[in-house]
C-alpha cells in the first residue's frame, strides 16, 4: 500500500514538469559572401589558428547588462563554438583577399588571429581581436576592432550586425597585411 501511494506521489510531482515545453532555442551561424573578384594568385601563410576567450568561445551569445557583467541570451544560440564558425569563416575572408591559409610548416609568413570580445550592449556589438603576422622573422601585431549599430527589429538585426562586425573588421585587417 505505501509503494502504491508513493507512485502515485511521484506520478503526480513530475506530471507537472513532464507537461511543460521548453522554450525553443534559436541558432544563428556567421557566414561570409564569397568575392567575385578573381587572383591570379595567391599569397599563402602559415595558419596557426585562432584563440577566443573562453568567455565567448560556446555557443552562447554574449551582451553586456553592466559595465563589468557579461550575460548570454537564453533564446538564441550560435549553431556551434564560436572558434569552429571562424576557423571556418576566417579563411574564406582571406580566399576573397587572395590570401591562402595553409596548414604546411615550411612557409615563411605565418598568420594568428586571437579574439578577445564579440557582444552586444546598448544597440552596438563590438568586436575586439588582434591579428599576428611574422613575416622575414619580424612579428607584427594588429588591433581589429569594429562597433556597429544595431537596427531596431528582431534578435536577428543583432546577428547580421555581429556577422558585419566580424567580416568588416577581418576585411580591414586582411586589406592591411596586403
Amino acid at each position: 500500500m505505501l509503494k502504491q501511494i508513493f507512485t502515485a506521489l511521484l506520478i503526480l510531482l513530475f506530471s507537472g514538469c513532464l507537461n511543460r515545453e521548453l522554450p525553443p532555442i534559436n541558432h544563428y551561424e556567421l557566414f561570409v559572401k564569397e568575392s567575385s573578384n578573381t587572383c591570379k594568385s595567391y599569397r599563402n601563410y602559415q595558419w596557426l589558428g585562432i584563440e577566443v576567450a573562453n568567455k565567448i568561445n560556446s555557443k552562447n551569445i554574449a551582451y553586456k547588462e553592466s559595465p563589468n557583467k557579461i550575460e548570454y541570451f537564453s533564446k538564441n544560440q550560435w549553431i556551434t563554438n564560436l572558434s569552429d564558425m571562424l576557423n571556418t569563416l576566417i579563411p574564406q575572408i582571406a580566399k576573397n583577399h587572395c590570401i591562402a591559409l595553409l596548414q604546411a610548416p615550411n612557409i615563411p609568413k605565418s598568420l594568428k588571429i586571437s579574439v578577445f570580445d564579440l557582444h552586444f550592449e546598448d544597440s552596438q556589438v563590438f568586436f575586439n581581436a588582434q591579428g599576428i603576422t611574422l613575416k622575414n622573422n619580424a612579428t607584427y601585431s594588429l588591433p581589429i576592432r569594429t562597433t556597429i549599430n544595431v537596427k531596431e527589429g528582431g534578435f536577428e538585426t543583432i546577428i547580421e550586425a555581429m556577422n558585419k562586425a566580424i567580416v568588416n573588421g577581418l576585411n580591414d585587417f586582411f586589406k592591411s597585411i596586403q
